[in-house]
């Protein structure tokens, strides 16, 4: 990092949570298999998001998490904006969706 910011900027590691060395996607195909049956055409992605959720204390046992909540939301609902805000919300049928999602993948990988 610091070879990123140059000398200039003093960088000190105040809080380190280990995470797997490496991550394991063996049930991403399963995940991504249930959002194409929900919703035909969709494309499922990895991607590492910069936050922190309780999955960090998994990996300190070796157990791979997956972030899976995936929300239907319409086209110009503004999620970005919205997310974490004091108004924050998502309609009730991308809950929904999200729920089935969910309870699939606890019926395949359970």
């Amino acid at each position: 990092m610091q070879e990123v910011v140059g000398d200039d900027i003093k960088l000190e590691l105040i809080r380190h949570d280990a995470a797997a060395a490496e991550p394991r996607l063996d049930r991403f195909d399963v995940l991504a298999g249930i959002l194409q049956e929900l919703e035909p055409g969709a494309v499922a992605v990895p991607m590492v998001q910069a936050g922190v959720t309780d999955a960090r204390f998994f990996a300190r046992l070796g157990i791979q998490t997956y972030g899976f909540l995936p929300l239907r939301l319409p086209a110009d609902f503004r999620f970005t904006s919205l997310i974490h805000a004091a108004d924050e919300r998502v309609p009730a049928d991308a809950i929904e969706f999200g729920a089935e999602a969910v309870f699939r993948a606890l019926q395949r990988v359970g």
